[in-house]
Formats: C-alpha cells, sequence, structure tokens
C-alpha cells in the first residue's frame, strides 16, 4: 500500500506529460481556424458528391444494373483476383 506522500510523488512526476498534447491541440485547433473557410468549402463539395454517388448506386441496385456490372466484371477478372477474393 503506498503512502499519500508517495502517490503525490507519482503524480507530480506525470503531471507534465499533458503539456505536448496541449500545445498540439493548440496549434492544431488554431490551423484550423486559419483553413475554416476552405474546408467548409471542401466539405460541401464532398457532400454533393458522396450524395450524388449514393443516389446512383441505389438507382443501379434497384434496378438490377448493378447485377449486369457485376457479371461483367467477373468475366473480365484474372483468375487470381477472383480466388482471392473468394477465400476472404
Amino acid at each position: 500500500m503506498s503512502t499519500p506522500g508517495e502517490f503525490r510523488l507519482a503524480a507530480s512526476h506525470h503531471r507534465p506529460s499533458f503539456v505536448p498534447v496541449l500545445a498540439v491541440a493548440y496549434g492544431s485547433r488554431q490551423a484550423l481556424q486559419g483553413r475554416r473557410l476552405a474546408l467548409a468549402r471542401v466539405v460541401s463539395a464532398g457532400k454533393t458528391i458522396l450524395g450524388t454517388l449514393l443516389l446512383l448506386v441505389g438507382a443501379l441496385a434497384m434496378s438490377g444494373v448493378d447485377k449486369r456490372i457485376e457479371a461483367w466484371m467477373v468475366e473480365h477478372m484474372p483468375e487470381w483476383l477472383i480466388d482471392l477474393t473468394t477465400t476472404l
């Protein structure tokens, strides 16, 4: 069992280890603040692109065209790739 003095010594020994983490967090926050507008544009474009792709994949699945695409891809795949994907 440790004494209160030993606990304080151990706690004070580990206390400075959070300082680098705080420095990185503060620095990254400052960097992101400066690029907030550019990141907002990228996020907006990304949402539009991903939403469009999701609608396209959904339409392909609902119409059954995805099965024809899959069949064509399997016909043209090398044998080693088919073996690899079916054994995993």
